[in-house]
């Protein structure tokens, strides 16, 4: 499960940094909802689809398809 930036943040100033932590007040949670699912290569997709990648960051991006088209086929992962 991955913490937003801020919690990350602030429990690394506390073990660190020596700061002090007060956990938020309110969490909040969104829902993910989109129409292709998790990308994927050698798909078609269609102008207005929706679709999540997961990035380098270890987080999910949500991305609108702006231009009809095909994935990529990778050969090779470089990452």
């Amino acid at each position: 499960m991955n913490m937003s930036d801020y919690l990350e943040n602030k429990l690394t100033d506390f073990l660190y940094r020596a700061q002090t932590f007060t956990p938020p007040a309110t969490l909040y949670i969104g829902l993910l909802t989109c129409t292709k699912g998790v990308r994927q290569n050698s798909i078609a997709y269609a102008l207005n689809d929706t679709l999540v990648v997961l990035a380098n960051d270890g987080k999910y991006h949500y991305y609108k398809c702006t231009t009809a088209g095909t994935t990529a086929y990778r050969l090779h992962n470089w990452d």
